[in-house]
């Protein structure tokens, strides 16, 4: 195909501003947002991607043609996105699914999103060098991360936004946790690792060496077992087509290259012995002796009882699953007794997980065998397709090209066995799969149809509004995102008016959006209790309060500490309108909680907690039901005695 001047700007503009996601998509993340490392990278993604289908809209437009790469890949892209549809329109909560659970947002906009990254990919970058751009792009944004993190853990760039652990402990980088941050330095590793191999200039040599140094020492600071795990295997995969390929030169120097293997072990071995102190306290190393004598003291690991829990809930939904984006709105009902977190603080009772630590798993538990079966499907035939380019690659640069491909592929398909993908490493995932295609799909299926001016005009109209829509979808989700954001530092700095105004701005955003009207109901509740407010402050309060808890379950039923809270609410207005109607409300609103999560014994004790003082009779018995759950539960068992002996 022979470009014009204007098709190669335009193509070339394209090609640009998808390189540019390769670094700015992982670097991005923002503090005016609440979701510090979520909602950032999105809005790079999306409005990238705005820019780009503009473009391709007024290329159309002035060329009045369409060229159209045909090739399998593009199929099985679309398979997963009808399975995304169809997993959306028969979810269980359709607004979750649509827009994606708060915090993560990968719902099916975002999943629309991300399946054009590989279709772009490979329409756009068809020529070598732009590919070569690409990878070597990846690099140099995993080797200035990687110089972020140490920098991280040693104090410097330690924003105000820790993640749960410390960085001095898990450094998390630009990703706000240190297993996707680690995810992300394992794949540009591999990629820069293989790139040694690739390169006859000495100076590139040597940067991509300290790249691998940096990268792997960082990759260690995040204590990130699953992603070092997954560089592991991905380093000996592609270790096999190495010397598979190479394996006349290996056995032509195999006594050079035993003495050398022999030398680096006895370094290694040396170094581990001499610092086993030092060593011992790196954060994947301590992580995982504390791991081993958890096991030991007869405890269930977390990620199984999730896996568990999960594999439950595809049972019940094999087809389609829960829906796309659903699994924080459906966990509750799965949760097992049996779920513990290592910090023995019971802190798996406030928390409901966001996904279930196994992205296989997940997938079958919100899309369905259907999700599933497209989503192993694009995977076995890029993985297949790019092995094969491996194997009948002739030219000796290009080879390790699609070695580090494969070895990136490969880090996200085994990290994610042990956690869950997010915007990040998603992003990163797809771009390869596009990268990959490129390598092994013939580039001569490329047909150019002309349009005639109703067509024309009709594929413009459809790529604006897409173009539109998602310009308008992002704006209000930033906006939303960055109200809340305003709303926390109001409550941070003791001005409880100005947060709950800023919520209000927020709901109004995203009307639909659960996870605010929520968080205005509990600010409302929290500001009613506060001694300094006049009465009709308090009395105007509970009132919002009762009214955005109302509306927050009619988007999404399914959240306990909803119910609980509203509970907690209506006692407040029972006891301000001296009403007994808002007491039965309000204990009912608690059994609802108890229904919602029947395994977790946080809310019948909670509820006790409530009830203890007015209503010690029925406190007993939700501090029963809490003991039913898990016997010696936190002092439950000390205050039923206490309340007894009142009896």
């Amino acid at each position: 195909m022979v470009e014009n001047k204007t098709q190669k700007t335009i193509h070339n503009i394209i090609r640009g501003l998808l390189i540019s996601l390769i670094f700015l998509v992982p670097v991005t993340f923002s503090t005016s947002f609440h979701t510090v490392f979520s909602e950032p990278k999105l809005i790079v993604l999306r409005f990238i991607t705005v820019v780009i289908l503009g473009l391709i809209g007024l290329k159309v437009f002035l060329d009045k043609k369409i060229f159209i790469n045909k090739g399998p890949i593009q199929w099985f892209l679309l398979a997963m996105l009808v399975s995304a549809f169809l997993s959306t329109v028969f979810s269980a909560y359709p607004y979750s699914s649509f827009f994606g659970n708060y915090g993560r947002f990968i719902g099916l906009i975002t999943w629309i999103n991300l399946l054009l990254l590989p279709w772009l990919f490979w329409n756009y970058l068809s020529l070598r060098k732009w590919q070569n751009y690409a990878i070597y792009t990846f690099v140099i944004t995993g080797t200035s991360l990687a110089i972020y993190g140490i920098l991280q853990f040693f104090g410097i760039f330690q924003e105000a936004f820790n993640w749960s652990v410390s960085p001095s402990v898990r450094v998390f980088g630009t990703m706000g946790h240190a297993n996707h941050f680690g995810a992300f330095l394992a794949t540009t590793t591999v990629v820069s690792l293989f790139l040694i191999l690739a390169n006859k200039k000495h100076y590139v040599k040597a940067l991509l060496i300290l790249g691998v140094i940096l990268q792997g020492i960082t990759l260690f600071l995040t204590g990130s077992r699953g992603a070092l795990l997954a560089l592991l295997v991905a380093v000996l995969v592609c270790t096999i087509f190495v010397i598979v390929k190479h394996y006349g030169d290996l056995k032509k120097y195999f006594f050079r290259i035993v003495l050398a293997l022999f030398f680096v072990a006895t370094i290694i071995g040396g170094g581990l012995y001499i610092y086993s102190d030092q060593i011992s306290k790196i954060p994947t190393i301590q992580r995982t002796t504390d791991t081993i004598e958890y096991i030991e003291q007869g405890y269930f690991p977390d990620r199984f009882s999730f896996w568990i829990s999960t594999y439950q809930m595809f049972l019940d939904k094999p087809i389609i699953g829960h829906g796309l984006s659903t699994y924080r709105d459906v966990y509750n009902q799965y949760r097992r007794r049996d779920y513990r977190t290592q910090e023995n603080d019971n802190m798996q009772d406030r928390i409901t997980p966001e996904a279930a630590h196994n992205e296989y798993l997940n997938i079958l538990a919100t899309k369905g065998f259907l999700g599933f079966i497209t989503f192993i499907t694009l995977v076995i035939y890029v993985m297949a397709g790019v092995m094969t380019a491996v194997i009948k690659s002739k030219e000796r640069k290009e080879y390790y090209y699609e070695i580090a491909i494969l070895g990136a592929l490969t880090v996200f398909l085994v990290q994610v066995f042990f956690s869950f993908g997010v915007v990040s490493t998603y992003t990163t995932f797809f771009i390869f799969v596009g990268l990959a295609a490129l390598r092994f799909e013939h580039r001569h299926k490329i047909i150019t149809k002309k349009l005639n001016s109703i067509t024309q005009l009709l594929l413009v109209i459809l790529l604006i509004f897409a173009a539109s829509y998602l310009a308008y979808y992002s704006v209000k989700e930033a906006l939303m995102d960055y109200y809340y954001q305003r709303s926390a530092k109001g409550l941070a700095e003791s001005r409880p008016h100005e947060a709950i105004t800023m919520l209000k701005k927020a709901s109004l955003q995203r009307p639909g959006e659960y996870y605010i009207h929520n968080e205005l109901a509990n600010e409302a509740i929290k500001a009613s209790t506060i001694e300094w407010m006049t009465v009709t402050d308090q009395t105007q309060f509970i009132e919002t309060a009762l009214s955005e808890y109302q509306i927050a379950l009619s988007i999404n039923d399914s959240h306990p500490s909803t119910f609980y809270n509203y509970g907690v609410a209506l006692l407040n207005a029972s006891e301000t309108y001296s009403s007994p109607q808002y007491f039965n409300d309000a204990i009912a609103s608690f059994d609802m909680a108890l229904q919602k999560a029947p395994n977790n014994p946080l809310y019948p004790f909670q509820i006790g907690l409530t009830l203890t003082k007015n209503e010690p009779d029925l406190a007993i018995e939700y501090f029963e039901k809490a003991l039913q759950i898990q016997q010696d539960y936190l002092d439950t068992n000390l205050r039923l005695k206490q309340l007894k002996s009142l009896e």
